[in-house]
């Protein structure tokens, strides 16, 4: 395995009727959450909007997505999750990614474009074990939308000053 690595923005996006957003992955035959690459001139929760839009049509808002300004530079909206997996393309060869997973909610107008790029759907929560998808999905969205549904203090994370 070489050093290189990745970074790529995700988006665990729930609707109000207990189902997750997912994207097909045409080449590998698999569903997978909406996200991508992370452009150098954006951070990562701007690129998981952009992504999001730009594979479903679909304008999403990140839950708990504040960011606010300190003396020394502005603090980003914090991911879920930040998941290293091993990857491996044509391209670059075998290479870790570094994924920074946010979860999302749909925005006001969930209009979906004619020009996305993906094909997607909106699945069950219990009916992710039955789909083929890129990582285990169904442990990493049930946490999330118990996170998203009940928050609360994660054990060891430093209190707010």
């Amino acid at each position: 395995m070489t050093g290189v690595r990745h970074f790529s923005a995700s988006a665990i996006v729930f609707d109000d009727d207990g189902r997750v957003l997912l994207v097909h992955d045409g080449e590998r035959g698999r569903w997978s959450l909406p996200g991508g690459h992370i452009r150098a001139d954006e951070d990562p929760a701007q690129a998981v909007l952009r992504l999001v839009e730009a594979q479903t049509g679909m304008a999403v808002q990140i839950v708990d997505g504040e960011t606010f300004t300190l003396p020394v530079g502005r603090v980003l909206a914090a991911p879920f999750a930040v998941i290293e997996t091993d990857a491996d393309d044509s391209e670059v060869g075998a290479h870790r990614h570094i994924d920074m997973a946010y979860v999302c909610r749909p925005g006001d107008a969930a209009e979906v474009a004619a020009s996305r790029s993906h094909d997607y759907r909106w699945a069950p929560i219990t009916s992710l074990d039955a789909i083929t998808t890129s990582i285990d999905l169904s442990a990493l969205v049930a946490v999330a939308r118990r996170a998203a549904l009940d928050p609360q203090p994660v054990a060891g994370a430093v209190a707010a000053v």
